[in-house]
């Protein structure tokens, strides 16, 4: 986009003279003072004219300029770009599943993605902003399945608190894995998780600001955590039956608003 402003502004001489002339310069007050004293004859006062940068104006020649130019360009691109960043973190996401994140890199990535280093480095410039867009991806994807299934509840009570215990207790086998591998990477680098500090601090107020008393919402979404984990871990010992029926156990008792 600076390359199309640049060759609008520069695209002939007289423009540049006029923009030079009129835009980045203004006269300003004149000052008088003596020329020096030359073989001892005495030499008139001459007028100075200063110079200065007439931001205003300039400002609103170039937002003039800005608007005038199609955008329908710039949209197929930043949509390319958009499509590129997703190709990347798809790519990244079958590398930390293949090699796990302590070993993954961005060579390994950018060949994955079939884009080049350069490229990479555009969009991710460390292997820690990569890592911490794919855990930004996890939390937008676990949004978007709690709101599917919160439009799928009738009952408004609750509704927010069970769309979120379904979500989570929802498995998956390829983002269990890559969960895991990123749990691995945020044991040497604890700093990685601060996305998800944040999340959970937004949890904790969704949960204060609803219809159950918050102990109650409390108790249920750590229930739902603590099954998660134990699945995630692979240290679950629950039957399907099992897992299905306490889930239904944490729906009711948010129903009855009473947790037993």
């Amino acid at each position: 986009m600076l390359m199309e402003v640049w060759r609008i502004v520069t695209h002939s001489a007289t423009k540049i003279r006029f923009i030079t002339n009129r835009y980045f310069v203004g006269r300003g007050r004149p000052c008088v003072g003596p020329l020096p004293n030359k073989g001892g004859h005495k030499v008139r006062p001459y007028v100075q004219e200063r110079y200065f940068f007439n931001a205003p104006i300039f400002t609103k020649y170039l937002t003039g300029l800005l608007t005038s130019i199609p955008t329908s360009r710039y949209t197929y691109s930043m949509a390319k770009q958009g499509n590129c960043r997703k190709e990347i973190l798809d790519a990244a996401q079958t590398v930390v599943m293949e090699a796990g994140a302590g070993h993954m890199s961005l060579d390994m990535v950018a060949k994955k993605a079939g884009v080049s280093k350069g490229g990479l480095m555009y969009h991710f410039p460390t292997k820690e902003s990569l890592l911490k867009a794919m855990i930004l991806r996890m939390i937008e994807q676990f949004y978007a399945d709690r709101e599917e299934k919160k439009n799928a509840i009738k009952k408004p009570a609750g509704r927010l608190l069970k769309a979120g215990i379904m979500a989570t207790l929802e498995r998956d086998q390829k983002r269990d894995r890559m969960s895991l591998a990123i749990l691995a990477a945020a044991a040497h680098a604890p700093h990685l998780l601060q996305p998800l500090r944040e999340a959970y601090r937004v949890h904790m107020k969704e949960m204060q600001q609803g219809d159950l008393k918050f102990e109650r919402a409390a108790v249920a979404s750590l229930a739902a955590d603590g099954l998660m984990l134990h699945e995630l871990l692979g240290i679950s010992s629950y039957t399907v039956a099992q897992k299905n029926s306490i889930r239904d156990e944490m729906m009711g008792m948010i129903d009855e608003g009473v947790l037993r």
